[in-house]
């Protein structure tokens, strides 16, 4: 279980990382304090023990749904 977070943590950093190169320097700010609270979201989301794996995943997913960034990859992603 601890491996499987550490592991979606790592994927999720580097997914969120790519995103963010590609906004101009300009919007800087303004994204570094999104990807900011995404990952504290992120962070509460993996640490709420009432939730199970997949349940996890499927928050996570809507972390960035709701702020219309793409996920692809995911076969029950809409």
């Amino acid at each position: 279980m601890k491996l499987q977070s550490e592991l979606l943590k790592s994927y999720l950093a580097e997914a969120l990382s790519q995103y963010l190169t590609e906004f101009p320097n300009d919007r800087e700010q303004e994204t570094e304090s999104l990807a900011i609270k995404m990952l504290e979201e992120i962070k509460n989301i993996l640490e709420n023990s009432q939730l199970d794996d997949f349940e996890k995943v499927e928050e996570i997913f809507y972390v960035f749904y709701n702020r219309n960034i793409k996920v692809s990859g995911c076969h029950d992603c809409f």
